[in-house]
């Protein structure tokens, strides 16, 4: 039987996940798995096992420093050589294999195993192919590992061994993928793990990149989300699904755009499938992109939300959240009845841990209330400017001024579409509003001149500030009251530090004093004292006018009478 030099050669270079290196020989052989430095996979989550493919003869020249032949293959002590033959050649074989491996069927059982490896040798790229099709006719029992164990011992000599994960011993939440189905000369080896489920990181595309950020009502929000292409060698089709939730605060753009390195992909060659607050975004036929072109290319998608008038204004946040799901194993074949590229019912798949981030937004409440009584003041007319906002909630709504709206403003603090009370209660009769049910998506931000009234409760609440100067003036006080001196009072919103997912500190610089602050909300209270009442018709002062008044014309006529009986007497 001719000696196969060349075979241990091409399974050392066709192997997909391990890079081996022969040390010395033994009887028996040791595999000590490793892993680069730069690898994020975890070796202790991983159960491996070995099964010997191909069984030979190691020849006596071999020493520390010479590898050495292998001849006389022959079915190793896992392999049944009839079903690896039909797995090759059969009717379900692949078209790729079914044709190399044509002639081995025809050669007698006896030479077969050398027939198939001769095979191999010559066409090296259908390694990770036939290591895929003689996987499950694989028997007995392999030499396996416990899990976190880096080093398998086995003990059938020489030959050609499969190294794997054992099934089902990886969660499909983990961020880890199965090995592929690997082909081995074995002598003691070190073997290094080559390859690693991907990954996926998101950020506010603010800068180089933030966890979170703060933001006013209406403004956009850029999102960037990046991973890799794997190494998908072994796969015959693989899943690279991003999903994305986000809070009811933040409204997707659809503004969907993919790259892989250098090159923005076509609008057909993803898919975004929207349900509520969740989105898909599925890449097309991801396997395409297994080449030396695309293979560790960084993939970065971007897209944007804006905040809406639902924003959280505490310090809980409005959060966005991601996740991948991706093809983790491929000893296992993909649902024939599956031709969609999501993962369906019986697909096997990893996902990555969630990455999210948080826009936060805060509220001032103006609250009035009588300088003397504590009571609160309704009808206290104020306005808010400022440059870094686009809108801002007016007591949880935004009212715009529009000649053909519907709505009135009252001095209550409310708005009405009724037009036919007593002028006194209307800021303006003239003036109508319209009820704005969606914020402009803009990033463009505009000052904001924006006037209300406090309600019955005295409280005027301003909502969906981001960081920003803002002017807050009184510009009318409530009937019979002064109105505050100065008017005009200037609130500086800003950060401490770094804003993080987990905490958004606040900081306000303003001239008055008195600021309270309660989970991210900010109260601004107002006191305002009565001014001077004269007295005003039907008082008593009017009673007092009209009787000297009386009086003194009473007096007069007196005076005229005395007189005019004194010149009749003389």
């Amino acid at each position: 039987m001719k000696k196969m030099k060349r075979l241990a050669s091409l399974l050392l270079v066709t192997a997909s996940f391990f890079a081996m290196s022969m040390t010395s020989f033994a009887e028996d052989y040791t595999i000590t798995i490793n892993k680069p430095s730069s690898s994020s996979i975890t070796l202790a989550n991983h159960t491996y096992e070995a099964y010997q493919i191909f069984s030979a003869v190691l020849d006596s020249a071999h020493t520390d420093s010479q590898e050495g032949t292998l001849s006389q293959i022959q079915w190793g002590t896992n392999a049944n050589g009839t079903a690896i033959i039909e797995a090759l050649t059969g009717t379900s074989a692949p078209a790729a294999l079914k044709t190399a491996f044509a002639s081995c069927a025809g050669v007698p059982e006896a030479q077969q195993a050398e027939a198939v490896a001769r095979v191999l040798e010559e066409n090296p790229d259908l390694a990770p192919a036939f290591a895929d099709a003689a996987a499950p006719t694989l028997t007995g029992t392999p030499v396996k590992g416990a899990k976190g164990d880096t080093t398998l011992t086995v003990t059938d000599g020489p030959g050609y061994y499969l190294i794997k994960d054992v099934d089902n011993t990886l969660t499909a939440a983990g961020s880890e993928a199965y090995t592929d189905f690997i082909l081995k000369v074995v002598d003691n080896v070190d073997v290094t793990v080559k390859a690693d489920a991907p990954t996926l990181t998101k950020v506010i595309d603010e800068g180089e990149g933030v966890e979170a950020n703060t933001a006013s009502i209406g403004d956009k929000i850029p999102y960037k989300v990046t991973s890799k292409v794997p190494d998908m060698q072994g796969y015959t089709k693989y899943f690279f699904v991003i999903d994305d939730t986000m809070d009811t605060g933040l409204t997707f753009n659809d503004d969907v755009a993919v790259a892989i390195g250098d090159t923005t992909l076509a609008n057909d060659a993803f898919e975004v499938t929207k349900n509520g607050q969740s989105f898909k975004i599925v890449l097309k036929n991801f396997i395409q992109y297994n080449t030396e072109d695309f293979i560790d290319k960084p993939i970065t998608v971007t897209y944007s939300a804006t905040l809406n008038e639902q924003a959280k204004v505490t310090t809980e946040g409005n959060e966005n959240k991601a996740q991948l799901t991706y093809s983790n194993n491929p000893n296992v074949k993909p649902d024939p009845d599956n031709d969609t590229d999501v993962p369906g019912d019986h697909d096997v798949y990893g996902q990555t841990p969630e990455d999210n981030t948080m826009t936060y937004t805060t509220e001032l409440k103006l609250i009035k209330l009588d300088n003397s009584t504590g009571d609160p003041l309704k009808g206290a007319k104020f306005s808010i400017t400022g440059e870094a906002l686009n809108a801002v909630l007016i007591n949880g709504q935004v009212y715009e001024k529009d000649a053909e709206g519907t709505y009135y403003k009252l001095k209550d603090g409310t708005y009405t579409t009724d037009g036919s009370g007593d002028d006194k209660l209307y800021d303006s009769k003239d003036q109508k509003y319209s009820l704005v049910e969606s914020v402009t998506k803009t990033t463009d931000k505009t000052k904001i001149n924006t006037e209300a009234y406090t309600g019955a409760d005295g409280i005027l609440r301003f909502t969906g500030l981001g960081a920003g100067t803002y002017e807050i003036e009184e510009i009318e006080a409530p009937e019979g009251y002064n109105k505050l001196d100065p008017s005009k009072i200037t609130v500086t919103i800003g950060t401490d530090g770094e804003v993080t997912v987990s905490d958004c500190r606040w900081t306000f610089v303003s001239n008055p004093e008195g600021i309270a602050e309660e989970d991210g909300v900010y109260t601004l209270t107002f006191k305002n004292s009565k001014g001077i009442i004269l007295p005003g018709t039907g008082g008593i002062g009017t009673v007092i006018f009209y009787i000297i008044g009386s009086a003194m014309i009473a007096a007069a006529i007196i005076m005229v009478v005395r007189k005019k009986k004194t010149a009749s007497n003389k």
